[in-house]
């Protein structure tokens, strides 16, 4: 009987992760909508209520929710004229993403665990090993906990078409590289994995602005495996085809900056030292949560100016980066695949660190997508190494050992994954998961956005002991932008109760503490309140 070709094995095994990665996030299929950011993508936009040029048009020259990512919007509008404002439909699209995802990240690290082994002179390595080391890695990738969020939020879908256009975008420059590496006088453009790099690299761009990084990592892949620039006269001509990456990049930090100034305005009050100690932090949060993912959060509470409350606690973490940086220097000797992998850490993580704050929070388990696709080529290249090392009758038994334990790691994050998607079933589940892990520091958008919920579902007296806790929080922390919005639902809350008088009062209130001009339904409420009250 003939054995089956190694592409046709790979091809296999592509499929299987996908479709393992579909069924372990199929339960996300009966999740709700919530009201973290899923009102304002969707419920609340009337953007997107119409599918036609003018959907288009307002995508691509408007900022939402801090943003510019046209193509984010545009999928969500073609959600919206498929399913309505049936979140099953969303939820679909999102979990079709990174199934797809799943499926080029298998292609992707097959290939660089084969340039990796070819530049390490260890061209004797099988290939039915190294689909077997991918397949393990895209499944640590794919079914970790801490991409929960990024598939089951749907106004995380930023996220899954993002990644997915990113992945595409560096396989095809491995391709293309590659060529260009058997044929060195050929011009770049010339080769037809080049303008697909380009095209899905623009894609990923106008997903979400994560993207930036692009240009960066196709240096780092230059010079790790792909060898293209052992030199340094060399490496000038080898990012001659990063400029129009570069351009892309430039063009999308400008918007991003524009997009994201108000919010960053909020955390003006943030000294920059206390950035940085923070940020060292999280560099080591998240390698931590890779290895042992527990309490995961839908937001993380930002722990203010560190660097008059808790100096010597952050600092620890600012030593650690340092080690962690001289010891990939002196690993780099023996292998370059550490700086390397390293270099993309960073790389793919520094936008999310938080130097420039944006948003409450200082981590977040969606910020880890991106750099998981290092991490989880660790543990790809480290189950090859464990089946050549172990390949032989003497150490079968350690073989098999080290394949169970791999095994079973995988086990326990699928595990933990279908127990984090239950987290984010609605609003009620995820809001008290935040609150019940951090009672103490969460911040007054939690509650209300609970309250929001239990009103809508018709628990009044338990929507109003919430909206009460949100403005006690937002009065306490002086955070004046949020007083009139928590007001008018407070308003609509004792309405539903039948204390008109009451509701009156709060509304009054609301207007006088009113940022901007109240949006109608509030002054409509208002309206409907006075006369209700005077009957």
């Amino acid at each position: 009987m003939k054995k089956a070709q190694p592409h046709i094995l790979l091809a296999i095994s592509a499929v299987v992760s996908a479709a393992l990665t579909f069924l372990v996030y199929f339960t996300a299929l009966g999740n709700q909508f919530v009201a973290l950011d899923d009102f304002e993508y969707v419920l609340n936009n009337r953007h997107i209520e119409r599918l036609d040029w003018d959907t288009v048009w307002w995508a691509f020259t408007s900022f939402h929710q801090g943003n510019w990512h046209p193509l984010t919007m545009f999928s969500l509008a073609l959600d919206l004229k498929l399913s309505g404002l049936e979140p099953f439909g969303y939820h679909l699209t999102n979990l079709l993403l990174h199934t797809a995802t799943s499926f080029v990240v298998c292609y992707l690290y097959h290939d660089l665990l084969k340039l990796v082994c070819s530049q390490q002179g260890e061209t004797d390595k099988s290939p039915l090993s190294i689909i077997a080391a991918a397949v393990v890695a895209t499944l640590f990738f794919a079914l970790h906990p801490l991409r929960v969020e990024s598939v089951v939020w749907v106004s995380e879908r930023k996220d899954v078409l993002c990644i997915l256009f990113m992945v595409s975008a560096i396989w095809f420059y491995l391709k293309y590289s590659e060529k260009l590496i058997k044929s060195p006088a050929t011009e770049f453009w010339r080769v037809s994995g080049y303008w697909w790099t380009l095209f899905f690299a623009a894609l990923a761009m106008m997903s979400k602005p994560t993207a930036v990084s692009l240009p960066l990592i196709f240096c780092i892949l230059d010079r790790y495996p792909l060898g293209r620039c052992p030199e340094r006269g060399s490496f000038l001509r080898s990012s001659i085809d990063k400029i129009p990456f570069v351009i892309f990049s430039l063009i999308l930090s400008v918007l991003t900056m524009f997009a994201q100034q108000v919010a960053m305005k909020v955390f003006d009050e943030l000294d920059l030292l206390s950035r940085l100690l923070v940020a060292c932090k999280a560099v080591f949060f998240y390698l931590v949560k890779t290895i042992w993912p527990s309490d995961l959060a839908a937001f993380y509470v930002h722990p203010g100016n560190v660097a008059t409350t808790a100096p010597g606690e952050y600092l620890i973490y600012v030593f650690l980066v340092a080690a962690l940086l001289v010891a990939a220097v002196v690993a780099g000797r023996r292998s370059k695949m550490w700086p390397a992998l390293l270099c993309y850490y960073f790389v793919t993580i520094a936008p999310m660190l938080g130097i420039i704050q944006v948003g409450g929070q200082w981590v977040a388990d969606r910020y880890s997508y991106l750099p998981a696709l290092g991490l989880s080529l660790l543990w790809g290249g480290g189950t090859l190494w464990l089946v050549n090392r172990f390949d032989s009758k003497r150490a079968t038994g350690f073989l098999y050992l080290s394949l169970a334990l791999v095994i079973s790691q995988l086990l326990i994050y699928t595990f933990l994954t279908i127990r984090q998607i239950s987290v984010w079933s609605d609003t009620e589940t995820l809001a008290t998961r935040i609150i019940t892990l951090q009672p103490d520091t969460v911040g007054p958008g939690v509650y209300y956005a609970r309250a929001i919920h239990r009103n809508h579902v018709g628990q009044y007296q338990r929507a109003l002991s919430d909206i009460g806790m949100a403005m006690k929080i937002a009065l306490r922390q002086s955070y004046r932008p949020l007083y009139a919005k928590i007001a008018f639902e407070q308003a609509l809350i004792l309405k539903n109760l039948g204390r008109l008088p009451e509701a009156v009062t709060v509304m009054e209130w609301g207007m006088q503490c009113a940022v901007e001009p109240p949006p109608d339904d509030a002054v409509a409420l208002f309206e409907e309140l006075k006369m209700g009250a005077v009957k």
